[in-house]
C-alpha cells in the first residue's frame, strides 16, 4: 500500500525505538492534529509518534521546517536533518540538496504533558 509506515511509541522525544504495532497512512497525521494531551485525544502524554518509508524527490534544493509543540525529527536516507526538543519551537533543517529518485525517510513526532501538534 502506498504511503508511510505509523505507530507510536513511549517518551517524549523518542528517536529510536520503533512501534510493534503499525498502520499506513498517506499524511503525517500527527504533526497536522491539534488536540490536548488527554485519554480521549489523539495525543496522550509522553508519546512519539514514529513515520516511515519512502518519498521521492526531483533533482534540487529542499527546505524543512519544524513548527511543532513538542518534540520533532527527520531523518533523509538515514542521516538526521532536523531535530528539536524546544516545546512551542520552531527549527529548519537548512538547505539540502537531493538527487531525483526514491529516498528513505523518517519523521518523529512527540508530545510530552498538556498542548501537542502545530
Amino acid at each position: 500500500q502506498p504511503g508511510l509506515k505509523v505507530g507510536k511509541v513511549a517518551g517524549n522525544a523518542n528517536w529510536k525505538d520503533y512501534p510493534a504495532e503499525t498502520n499506513s497512512t498517506l499524511r503525517l497525521d500527527a504533526a497536522e492534529t491539534l488536540e490536548k494531551a488527554n485519554a480521549y485525544s489523539f495525543w496522550a502524554a509522553n508519546v512519539t509518534y514514529v513515520y516511515w518509508g519512502q518519498m521521492y524527490f526531483k533533482e534540487g534544493v529542499y527546505h524543512f521546517c519544524k513548527s511543532l509543540d513538542d518534540s520533532g525529527w527527520m531523518a533523509i536516507d538515514g542521516k538526521v536533518v532536523l531535530v528539536d526538543t524546544a516545546w512551542n519551537g520552531r527549527k529548519s533543517s537548512g538547505d539540502i540538496t537531493m538527487t531525483e529518485g526514491w529516498h528513505d525517510v523518517e519523521f518523529r513526532f512527540g508530545n510530552g504533558t498538556g498542548d501537542a501538534g502545530p
